[in-house]
């Protein structure tokens, strides 16, 4: 339960009441993806359509982070959450 209060924490302090999400500016070929890595280990897939797949790391901080990355501009962002 710790994880889901951090994440809505940290979902409320960036969005303060709005959350948007929206295209990620990456510049991947359409049969390609990337992926956003934090203190090196892999947090989320991001696809060519600039969909943010997150990968649960089993780090509660490190998920968190990578969802406040996910989500730390204004640019219209899909963010997907594994389940759980």
């Amino acid at each position: 339960m710790e994880i889901i209060r951090t994440i809505r924490k940290n979902i409320c302090a960036l969005s303060a009441g709005i959350l948007l999400f929206s295209c990620a500016a990456v510049g991947a070929s359409a049969d390609s993806a990337k992926y956003l890595t934090l203190k090196g280990r892999q947090a989320a897939k991001i696809t060519s359509d600039g969909t943010y797949h997150m990968i649960d790391t089993k780090d509660p901080a490190l998920n968190a982070d990578a969802l406040a990355k996910a989500m730390s501009d204004n640019k219209k962002r899909k963010v997907i959450l594994p389940k759980g």
